[in-house]
């Protein structure tokens, strides 16, 4: 996990940084040298503003960065633009320039499978969203793995991971802090998203500490309710806070627990997912479907 945390900040600040930095200071030959600078780096900011974790290191550097970098792309350019559209250019540049068109190339295929998981094929579920009073983030959720860790599972195929955002648009005070009251979104009231009757419940399992799982138990602590036939399920709950049981009727907008961390998760948030006939189903709020870095 402190891989993942060190890859993230090096994809989002890092990295774009000093490709940022090379598009403006490259001593370029031609326009057409520009061009393919250009487009590596666009195609890096594109691929990470849909498919970075930004509640990590701020909803809005996403903005911030972007406009940042059309900035720099202008003054690059100002740079490029007296030279001839194309020069011969010696072995090495035209190596360099072959790895940068490979890359913009990969990084173009992963923005279009990002494209592709806004939308899905499947008939969805109508739900209300389980949460009220603050500032939500979608950290997984659409139709691909680019934006969604649980498409390559068939049930949770089209499964949201939820947090809450503060004021300066980040989950958490601190990178990954142990206490888990400084999670804004732990101990959050969880509303019924739908009207049904609870069908499984577990609430007596321990929240874990954050980076510490239960992989035994995934869904840790958890309510599951038949809606039409659908199996709709919100888990990773705090321990002892549900408010129902196994046969009760519920409807939507009733209190049903809290947001813990208890289960397969790394630090508080709510999983939700739907299941019909051993298949995920998308779902959506007010006929909106919520993929990674939607804010609600």
């Amino acid at each position: 996990m402190g891989l993942s945390i060190s890859l993230i900040f090096l994809d989002l600040l890092i990295l774009p940084a000093i490709f940022m930095i090379w598009l403006t200071k490259r001593n370029y030959k031609s326009k057409i040298d520009w061009i393919f600078q250009f487009l590596f780096t666009a195609t890096y900011i594109l691929f990470i503003f849909n498919a970075g974790r930004w509640d990590w290191v701020s909803y809005y550097v996403r903005y911030i960065l972007s406009a940042v970098f059309f900035i720099l792309a202008f003054f690059s350019y100002k740079k490029a633009k007296t030279n001839p559209f194309f020069k011969r250019l010696n072995y090495k540049r035209y190596i360099s320039l072959s790895i940068i068109i490979v890359l913009t190339g990969l990084y173009s295929i992963n923005n279009f499978s990002i494209i592709k998981g806004l939308y899905f094929n499947k008939k969805p579920i109508e739900l209300r969203f389980p949460l009220k009073n603050g500032t939500y983030y979608i950290s997984h959720g659409g139709n691909s793995v680019q934006i969604n860790h649980h498409y390559t599972y068939p049930l949770q195929k089209y499964a949201l991971d939820i947090k809450k955002l503060n004021q300066f648009g980040v989950r958490a005070k601190g990178i990954i802090p142990k206490q888990l009251s400084r999670y804004e979104i732990f101990e959050e009231i969880i509303y019924s998203p739908c009207d049904g009757e609870v069908i499984k419940v577990a609430g007596d399992r321990p929240d874990m500490v954050p980076l510490e799982m239960d992989k035994k138990r995934p869904l840790g602590n958890y309510v599951a309710i038949n809606y039409k036939g659908t199996i709709v399920y919100l888990a990773h709950m705090m321990k002892g806070s549900l408010l129902v049981k196994k046969g009760d009727r519920v409807k939507v907008g009733q209190p049903i627990g809290k947001v813990g961390n208890s289960g397969n998760t790394s630090e508080p948030h709510l999983h939700m997912h739907a299941e019909h006939e051993s298949q995920g189903v998308p779902v959506t709020f007010n006929g909106k479907f919520l993929v990674r870095n939607t804010i609600i």
